[in-house]
């Protein structure tokens, strides 16, 4: 089945462990069996900011839920995604070598109206996955880059 992308989060519900008001995702905008491309339009009253400014480990949050989302959407689009499938938890397990490159209050950051999760570099072992990355603005300016570890279990 083709997706036809950008694709409102929402669409995935069904697909992803993730329940409002913990889904920062907006947007997926593209996906692959080894990489994707999530937006989020950032919201002054979202749970990522702290009095009114985002925070550098929302970008670990956002790099996780990309590849939720991302994940889905490719399994749905290589036919191997049913509802049957959802994964029932998904866990940061670890981080590895994460740069961030900005500080609480950079009004860059607090008054951007989007920012784009790059996520690549998939590498299964079992039910951990080494995930790559990358958090930017619409400008190209790099927040965040690094490795995560991610669980998930799938329900039958």
């Amino acid at each position: 089945m083709k997706l036809n992308y950008p694709m409102k989060s929402s669409e995935f519900l069904s697909f992803v462990p993730h329940r409002p008001p913990m889904i920062w995702i907006d947007e997926v905008v593209s996906a692959s069996s080894e990489r994707g491309e999530c937006r989020v339009f950032l919201k002054p009253d979202a749970l990522y900011r702290e009095d009114g400014h985002v925070l550098p480990t929302s970008c670990v949050e956002w790099v996780a839920q990309t590849f939720a989302f991302v994940r889905s959407a490719y399994l749905i689009e290589a036919g191997q995604q049913g509802k049957d499938q959802k994964p029932h938890e998904a866990l940061l397990v670890g981080i590895r070598n994460a740069k961030f490159m900005f500080e609480i209050g950079d009004p860059e950051v607090d008054n951007a109206e989007e920012v784009l999760i790059i996520v690549d570099h998939f590498r299964e072992f079992g039910p951990i996955i080494m995930v790559q990355g990358e958090v930017r603005l619409a400008s190209g300016r790099v927040l965040m880059q690094g490795s995560l570890r991610l669980y998930h279990g799938f329900s039958a």
